[in-house]
């Protein structure tokens, strides 16, 4: 299931099934396997012989994500996990899905593209991991300084009702470079904070 490409923006979750990517379906058609669908869809499979046809349905339901950092606080140095939840990115059951998201720390605001790769087939939990340095920021490498904070963000476009489907909600997660690390999940209330808008292309 993807998102109707004529209702979503390059960036998300689209009918040509540029974002997320995995393996890649498999299905024949003018698609090549990829179906448009909304929140509140329907989806329909039939069978037919010479004798006897067989239909079965199941409904469509769009979620809200979630986001966290897997710790409150890294050091400089160190590697930071960023995962975000989302079952309706799990576009092939198949396949580990990915797509990009973006983070950024206090002292680089422009941030760097980080790559979130689905931990197996199906799960629709996505992790990507932050190497937080002191140099230049490139690839997954986030220029850092002590006391920064450093935000994850995600931009949720398959969304439940009563979003529309052109809206998005984007939520963020934030953790913070000190000397030493924190040990254990992030349960900071602030994680997952959100505004829904509709062509919020920039941070």
């Amino acid at each position: 299931m993807t998102g109707d490409q004529r209702i979503k923006d390059p960036g998300g979750v689209d009918g040509s099934g540029q974002e997320p990517s995995g393996v890649g379906p498999s299905g024949i058609g003018t698609t090549d396997g990829l179906l448009p669908s909304e929140d509140s869809d329907g989806i329909s499979v039939s069978f037919q012989t010479q004798n006897h046809a067989v239909v079965a349905t199941a409904p469509i339901h769009w979620g809200i994500g979630k986001i966290t950092w897997l710790k409150s606080s890294y050091p400089t140095g160190s590697n930071g996990t960023c995962r975000i939840v989302d079952p309706d990115m799990n576009l092939d059951p198949r396949a580990v899905d990915k797509f990009n998201t973006n983070v950024w720390s206090s002292t680089d605001s422009g941030g760097i593209i980080l790559p979130m790769t689905e931990t197996g087939n199906s799960t629709g939990i996505f992790q990507g991991i932050v190497s937080f340095t002191n140099s230049t920021s490139s690839g997954n490498r986030l220029h850092v300084n002590l006391n920064d904070t450093v935000t994850c963000e995600y931009k949720d476009r398959t969304l439940p009702s009563p979003y529309a489907p052109i809206d998005q909600l984007r939520l963020t997660s934030n953790t913070v470079i000190s000397s030493a690390s924190t040990h254990g999940y992030h349960h900071d209330d602030k994680s997952g904070s959100s505004d829904a808008n509709r062509n919020d292309d920039k941070k």
